[in-house]
This record gives C-alpha cells, sequence and structure tokens, in this order.
C-alpha cells in the first residue's frame, strides 16, 4: 500500500533534490553544497526567486 504524505514539493525540497542529483552525478563531495543546502533550509524565501534575491543581498 502506497500513502502519499505530500502532494506538492516545495522549491526548497525541489532544489535539495537537485543538488544531490549533482552530487550523485558527479561523485562530489557534499561539502561543496553545505552552505547552500543551509541557506536554503533556513530561507523563509516563498519561492526561488525571492531567495536568488536574498541570497544575492547578503553577499
Amino acid at each position: 500500500m502506497y500513502i502519499r504524505l505530500k502532494t506538492t514539493a516545495s522549491w526548497q525540497d525541489k532544489r535539495i533534490k537537485a543538488m544531490n542529483k549533482v552530487i550523485s552525478n558527479y561523485n562530489l563531495s557534499t561539502e561543496i553544497f553545505i552552505e547552500e543546502y543551509n541557506r536554503v533550509c533556513v530561507s523563509k524565501s516563498e519561492n526561488k526567486k525571492q531567495y536568488k534575491g536574498e541570497s544575492n543581498d547578503n553577499r
């Protein structure tokens, strides 16, 4: 029996999935994405466009 817990994925879920895909496809170390992973997890942005805007302001 398959139970779907979440029907839609947030932009954070999609971004983390994309980072994991890059890591596995290119056999990279996870250390490369640690800082971005943390920024994505703590972000209060509603979408990726807002996140990109706030990450550019922090640099």
